[in-house]
């Protein structure tokens, strides 16, 4: 769910400004590869492509994320086969978004909102 939300949330213009064009550009491709493969295996299954249906109308509604995340669960549960390859396109996905580090910064007491590191770090692989 964590990497469908964005997605499914046309969240892409805010992802988008955040981690560069060319690197939502990979991202989206691979997420649309895996929301494509979780799509067409709750095809498989009324209420499962009901619940996924109706998380498309409302991504933020925590009990249709919890519903379909049962669902898949049970599917990933059953289908090793189907879970390898969730797991790979999983894999892909994250590897395609890049490296995000979130940092949270207090000063005297005080927050220092989000801070953006543009850089590459030398001599780590």
């Amino acid at each position: 769910m964590a990497l469908l939300g964005p997605y499914l949330a046309k969240a892409g213009a805010a992802v988008a400004a955040q981690l560069g064009q060319e690197v939502w550009g990979r991202f989206r491709v691979a997420i649309e590869k895996l929301y494509s493969h979780v799509k067409k295996k709750f095809a498989t299954n009324p209420r499962a492509k009901d619940a996924l249906s109706r998380l498309e109308q409302d991504p933020q509604l925590q009990q249709r994320q919890t519903e379909v995340v049962k669902l898949l669960s049970q599917f990933i549960e059953d289908d090793p086969h189907f879970a390898q390859e969730l797991g790979e396109l999983v894999k892909a996905a994250r590897q395609a978004s890049g490296d995000t580090i979130i940092q949270t910064v207090n000063v005297s007491g005080g927050s220092v909102g989000n801070i953006k590191q543009i850089g590459k770090i030398e001599g780590h692989d």
